[in-house]
């Protein structure tokens, strides 16, 4: 699952923090909008419990993409 979206984007430096929990990053946007800072951090665990991951593809005034991966399992 891919979601994209044309942003802000996100400056690779914070990359690492933004799945951890309550992270907030400043921005025009964050100081319009409120937010609990879990989503992310909810979505990747969700993504590990099941053999996952998430990861982000973005860039500062380019926007951004998540990558949710989630192996297929057949019985």
């Amino acid at each position: 699952l891919m979601v994209h979206d044309n942003g802000i984007g996100i400056d690779p430096k914070y990359h690492g923090k933004i799945f951890a929990k309550f992270v907030q990053l400043d921005s025009a946007y964050t100081k319009k909008e409120s937010s609990t800072g879990l989503g992310l951090t909810i979505t990747k665990e969700l993504a590990e419990l099941h053999g996952g991951k998430v990861s982000i593809k973005s860039e500062v005034n380019n926007g951004s993409t998540f990558i949710v991966q989630i192996p297929m399992q057949f019985n």
